[in-house]
């Protein structure tokens, strides 16, 4: 299962140094945003270097920029460790998994993962950001490893997005 996400990372890292970036999109699941109609999307491009992080940047609405880092788990805070009390603070996307993926799917699928890329994105008008994603596919097809990738966020402002690529 690491190996999977390792690889992946790596095609990541790869088209990243090669001069490119890694796009997805933010789709409003709950919260405010979700309401509207249609439910708008959200650019949010992934950028690596050589190590095991890199630049997250986004922009939400009314045109907010938000920017942070991503890190792989052995370097970013275990899930629910800092503040177990709210399930969509920085270090807890477990209501944002199960609000997106159906109800367990994070201690089906995601708790106890060490493949799971972590971040936090702020933006100039302060609103924050929390991302986490994974390899889902143990073996994608090749040119599908994006689209095996799963992922969720949570803004400051109680709207919880689907992450895609």
């Amino acid at each position: 299962m690491k190996r999977n996400f390792l690889i992946a990372l790596v095609f990541v890292c790869s088209a990243i140094l090669s001069g490119c970036h890694f796009d997805g999109k933010l789709y409003p699941i709950q919260g405010p945003l979700a309401a509207q109609q249609p439910p708008p999307a959200f650019p949010i491009q992934f950028t690596a270097g050589f190590s095991k992080s890199g630049g997250i940047s986004a922009t939400l609405v009314n045109g907010e920029t938000l920017k942070g880092r991503w890190m792989e788990t052995a370097d970013a805070p275990a899930n629910g460790t800092t503040n177990p009390g709210n399930g969509n603070t920085p270090a807890n996307l477990s209501a944002a998994w199960d609000a997106v993926f159906g109800s367990g799917y994070y201690t089906a699928h995601v708790l106890g993962r060490r493949d799971v890329i972590r971040g936090t994105l702020t933006g100039e008008h302060g609103t924050t950001l929390t991302i986490e994603a994974f390899q889902a596919a143990q073996n994608p097809a090749p040119g599908t490893a994006a689209s095996a990738v799963r992922g969720v966020a949570a803004d400051s402002n109680g709207n919880v997005y689907k992450l895609t690529f």
